[in-house]
């Protein structure tokens, strides 16, 4: 593990050259409704991110879990799921793909790195996708691999390799669907391709392998399209042991290493000899339409007679169903509603995993969060505390006229308003469509009347919606001719701090409190008041002001290569522009580009610029990377920009696309894609 100590001291220099702030006192806003709130759950969690693979809990500490998310990053848990957290800590990687948690020391780990697109060879910087290792549950992590593939593959420890010396199990393998088994001797730290056998095997959802190491002879098995595969001289060489179909679900108890269990195409399957004969379970109740496969079936290594799986039926009729009685019989699960549960239970894959030693207990997914059962797998209820991971649809803005109430439109699960400062959050179906929607450029001008733009999907028009009753009741909003009013400018909405009947979304604007809306000829969206009167808008490339409330508009001047944001200090009288990835800055009719802290490929992302309105020398930027998660991410100078701070942590907020500091507290609002919701309190003198 020496490399591994190595690196955390290159690690601790280079955070510290960079201005990285260690444990900073970031507060989730995860979306808390008032029903949980009563219940006396804190802080809460929507989750709202596509998980990769299901829960992985460790065999000799059960408190310790992981929780692999598509562009979500790495959650963990240390408290057996009642808390969740961040765990990015040297993860460059946008998303996770699955974990392995060594079977003996539960302080080593191992991660698949990935995202929602492969990496491309022609960028500039190494593969953020790739292995990773931890020896401190996850606390901090070093890439140990890396490869283009963002999807897919497998992990797993050898149980036979407990090294005395090194305190750990020293072999483990990866299997890749398009790169072959890699296999390791060293814990991890370094990988070898020992075998193509892989290649071409994964089945379709997400890409997964199934891959199992027998812990009492070593034996590695690889399952998946073309059946069941094993190997007895560490993944040099394989032999088929079943092809009678594809395998979709690979379960190997520990505590009976001879018994393995099989769902696929030919349904579920149990052998007792280690694979030498095979006997097919009756499995009444799974309803297989069309012989659809079962998939993903795991069984209780404290219980083997417990079992759980899912069908993935037409039509989104995805079922998920237990075994109490060794797969004679199943019943489709259930999920109860509440508790913490704030977004629709949408359909998702049945990923489960059982507590190592007691039979009661697994996990699973109920839509975008994670769940806990405590009857053997019959029902599931809520079990997400902590993992925030919503996204905000572009952007949101506070109100002069009620600071404490803020609505965020998000782009796959409609919107959510708080009336405290976001302490409690009232979700509402703005699309009507139930399952979510896709809103952007959200906006509250008081706890009645809000708005946002409504899409389809992500790509598609944004068309006005609007309630004046509290997210009652939405209405699309129309032009004096009865037409739709589609937002053909940015994805920003604003309330006027002068006059609260004047509302703008996109390039349209009200003055009858959003009764009525007409199109603004010189502005096509208006980010910020500055002031307390003047506000500043775009018009395509141009800074443009009003000082009458939007009534007319006047050029400032022209932002070379456009701008996304801006930010304005009325001390200095001067302007700050996110755009081209960078902070410019202009004062007294004169440009420059201010230098922000550079994350850990050395690259910049600046697309969000805010400005505290009580003391504007204090100024706030953010950006996303996309291919990885950026180390500065968001970023906060004290002095107007000439000097920064690093505010991005292992545990806070990641990939920020949205800033704005509340006119009131000074507390920094902060939107990070696919990250969640946070805010930070203004720095002290």
């Amino acid at each position: 593990m020496k490399r591994f100590q190595d690196y955390l001291i290159s690690l601790a220099l280079s955070l510290v050259s960079a201005g990285y702030a260690g444990n900073l006192p970031w507060v989730k806003l995860p979306l808390l409704s008032p029903e949980a709130a009563a219940a006396g759950i804190s802080p809460g969690g929507e989750g709202a991110q596509w998980p990769r693979g299901p829960v992985v809990a460790s065999k000799t500490d059960p408190n310790f879990l992981l929780l692999p998310i598509d562009v979500g990053g790495v959650y963990r848990s240390l408290d057996a799921g009642r808390h969740w957290n961040l765990a990015m800590q040297g993860w460059n990687a946008r998303g996770a793909n699955g974990f392995a948690i060594d079977p003996v020391n539960p302080n080593h780990v191992l991660g698949i790195g990935g995202n929602s697109m492969d990496w491309n060879s022609t960028w500039s910087t190494n593969s953020p996708n790739g292995l990773y290792a931890s020896t401190d549950r996850a606390g901090h992590w070093i890439q140990v691999l890396s490869f283009n593939p963002a999807i897919g593959g497998a992990l797993a420890f050898d149980p036979t390799s407990w090294n005395t010396a090194g305190q750990n199990c020293s072999v483990a393998y990866f299997a890749s669907y398009d790169l072959g088994l890699f296999r390791s001797g060293d814990g991890g730290m370094s990988w070898k391709r020992v075998s193509r056998q892989p290649i071409g095997m994964a089945n379709e959802t997400f890409n997964r392998m199934l891959l199992a190491v027998n812990s009492k002879t070593g034996r590695v098995y690889l399952a998946g399209k073309t059946g069941l595969w094993c190997s007895d001289d560490q993944g040099s060489t394989f032999k088929k042991l079943r092809d009678d179909g594809a395998c979709y679900g690979l379960s190997v108890p520990d505590t009976a290493p001879d018994e393995i269990y099989l769902s696929g195409s030919m349904g579920l399957e149990c052998s007792k000899d280690d694979g030498q004969t095979w006997t097919s379970l009756a499995a009444e109740g799974v309803a297989r339409s069309a012989n659809e496969p079962v998939r993903d079936l795991v069984v209780s290594p404290a219980d083997r007679r417990r079992m759980l799986c899912w069908v993935e039926g037409a039509n989104w009729n995805w079922v998920r169903y237990v075994s109490q009685d060794g797969g004679r019989s199943f019943q489709p699960i259930k999920i109860q509603a509440g508790g913490g549960a704030v977004l629709p239970c949408n359909v998702r894959n049945g990923y489960f995993a059982w507590h190592p030693t007691d039979p009661n207990l697994a996990y699973g997914l109920g839509g975008d969060w994670v769940t806990r059962s405590t009857d053997g797998g019959r029902t599931f209820a809520w079990w997400n505390n902590g993992y925030n991971g919503i996204m905000v649809g572009a952007s949101f803005n506070f109100s002069r006229h009620a600071p404490e109430t803020v609505f965020l439109g998000f782009q796959d699960y409609n919107g959510a308003f708080t009336t405290n400062g976001g302490t409690i959050w009232n979700y509402r179906d703005v699309s009507g469509q139930g399952w979510g929607g896709h809103c952007y450029g959200a906006c509250a001008v008081d706890s009645q009347v809000m708005w946002c733009g409504e899409a389809e999907n992500w790509n598609t028009p944004r068309r006005l919606r609007i309630s004046r009753d509290g997210g009652t009741s939405w209405q699309m909003a129309h032009d004096a001719s009865g037409n739709l009013c589609v937002w053909r400018g940015a994805d920003v909405s604003f309330a006027d701090p002068k006059n609260q009947n004047i509302l703008f979304a996109s390039q349209w604007r009200s003055v009858d409190k959003g009764l009525t809306w007409s199109e603004m000829s010189g502005c096509d969206g208006v980010f910020m008041d500055a002031d307390g009167g003047r506000l500043l808008g775009r018009k395509q490339n141009t800074l443009v002001c009003s000082t009458n409330s939007g009534a007319s508009w006047q050029a400032v001047v022209e932002v070379a290569g456009g701008f996304s944001d801006v930010a304005f200090d009325g001390r200095r009288e001067r302007y700050y522009f996110a755009s081209e990835n960078l902070l410019k800055q202009f004062e007294n009719g004169k440009w420059s580009t201010i230098e922000t802290p550079r994350d850990q490929y050395g690259g910049t992302s600046v697309i969000t610029v805010a400005v505290d309105p009580l003391a504007p020398e204090v100024v706030y930027v953010g950006g996303p990377k996309n291919i990885y998660a950026s180390s500065a991410t968001i970023c906060r100078s004290t002095d107007a920009g000439k000097t920064w701070n690093n505010l991005t942590t292992g545990t806070g907020p990641h990939e920020v696309a949205w800033i704005r500091v509340h006119p009131v507290t000074r507390e920094a609002w902060v939107s990070g894609q696919c990250y969640g919701n946070w805010k930070i309190a203004a720095p002290s003198k």
